[in-house]
């Protein structure tokens, strides 16, 4: 039972750090984050398109969910809104994520996987990852233009109120 504890208490110590270190360092495009009170596992972020991509003008909440524990393995990611890049509420398939556990490193932090994604989210790498969704740029455009009218519509904007 104290080993619990004391896992709970130094995950929760290495949250309030990465939330601080957010609010020093936020990455580019990355507008809002939110840790859950109930369940500081679950991270919410809200991540801007790109401005000179199909993804520009876009909102799109992305969803980390923390392994017990992290930071020794990686998170799982999810992107919650439809942008045309990856399915939404499936696991992504990153180095950064838990796909790969190989390549995470404890150094990693909130703020170096949100720059990740965000550069993965705009890699025109057509490889095929799981959670990968292929369309045009039109397409990508479109999700853009309706993704703030989903985040509301949905409830996922009230992650951020």
């Amino acid at each position: 039972m104290i080993f619990i504890l004391f896992m709970i208490s130094k995950m929760s110590k290495r949250i309030h750090k990465e939330i601080k270190i957010f609010a020093n360092e936020k990455p580019e495009y990355v507008k809002h984050m939110y840790v859950d009170n109930k369940n500081t596992n679950n991270v919410y972020f809200l991540v801007c398109g790109p401005i000179g991509t199909p993804f520009e003008g876009g909102e799109y909440v992305v969803y980390l969910s923390l392994p017990k524990d992290y930071p020794m393995k990686p998170p799982r990611l999810q992107v919650r809104t439809p942008n045309g890049r990856f399915q939404t509420n499936v696991d992504i398939c990153a180095s950064f994520t838990s796909y790969h556990p190989e390549s995470w490193s404890p150094i990693q932090n909130f703020c170096t996987i949100m720059r990740s994604f965000v550069s993965f989210l705009t890699d025109k790498d057509t490889s095929p990852f799981i959670g990968q969704v292929t369309t045009s740029d039109e397409e990508k455009q479109s999700c853009a233009k309706e993704s703030k009218e989903y985040n509301r519509t949905s409830g996922l904007a009230k992650i951020f109120m």
